[in-house]
């Protein structure tokens, strides 16, 4: 495969299936080598994986007990080999777009730092001066500080996240001889260690997961408290996708993360100005 993402590529993908299949070995194919090419292009070995359609298509499923919502369930019920901190061991790209997963000791921290500050960078870098973008992250900031700061245990605690996991990255698929028969696969992650719910930014952002999914997922990860908070975490994580879209694509992104820092504004603006 090609590569546009120049800080070690591979590395990211290989050690991110590495992590999620030494934590659930049905759920990606098992990575082999990495390595750079002579042209300025790079490979990625793994398993064979032969692809056989959608994973929400229960038919093609091997088992009840293989669905991608328990597989994820379970990714995400494991603690990180992380000393509890957040981040993870190499550089990862999101697309294209590198990410620095640097270890912060708090998952505000490691947000803000790792994550919305960075891709703001990258928004600047790919479509010039953005001042009104700049304004609304500025803003955003101490709203973003304030909702991932009150993420309680168990819920905040880093697991392995697949941080790419929007409805193309997974189908179902065999991995023979190891695994015969068709279950659900993701693959192409970006992982980190980070709590469960900042996977539901990019997997709420396009679709494709729908009611089925989330309560079966959500019997074996349960929302985080503050419930009544967690829409407004997860606006917040597909935030940071919408503008890394707007950092790679351009065009209507920038209005719809606007609009997601808006909405946050509106609701948080009061409560933080009071603290």
């Amino acid at each position: 495969m090609a590569g546009v993402c120049h800080i070690c590529p591979e590395t990211g993908e290989y050690e991110s299936l590495n992590a999620i299949h030494t934590a659930v070995p049905e759920l990606c194919p098992r990575p082999i080598a990495h390595g750079d090419l002579q042209d300025g292009g790079y490979f990625l070995a793994t398993e064979f994986l032969q692809l056989h359609g959608s994973s929400f298509s229960r038919q093609q499923s091997s088992s009840r007990e293989n669905t991608l919502a328990l597989k994820l369930g379970k990714l995400h019920s494991q603690p990180a080999p992380s000393d509890g901190r957040y981040g993870f061991p190499v550089t990862t790209c999101c697309g294209s777009t590198p990410q620095d997963n640097s270890y912060e000791d708090t998952w505000s921290s490691f947000f803000v730092n790792r994550r919305l500050l960075p891709i703001l960078n990258a928004c600047i870098e790919s479509n010039g001066s953005q001042p009104e973008l700049a304004d609304h992250v500025n803003l955003i900031i101490p709203i973003a500080k304030y909702l991932l700061s009150r993420l309680s245990p168990p819920s905040s605690q880093p697991v392995i996240i697949h941080g790419d996991l929007w409805s193309g990255n997974q189908c179902n698929g065999s991995i023979p001889p190891r695994i015969p028969n068709s279950t659900p696969v993701v693959f192409d992650p970006s992982s980190c260690y980070a709590p469960a719910e900042y996977d539901h930014g990019i997997m709420t952002m396009f679709g494709g997961f729908d009611r089925n999914f989330w309560e079966e997922y959500e019997a074996v990860v349960p929302r985080g408290e503050p419930a009544g908070e967690y829409e407004d975490r997860v606006s917040l994580y597909r935030l940071y996708h919408t503008l890394n879209h707007f950092a790679l694509f351009g065009g209507s992104y920038k209005s719809s993360a606007i609009g997601i820092m808006r909405e946050l504004q509106r609701k948080y603006r009061d409560r933080i100005d009071g603290s």
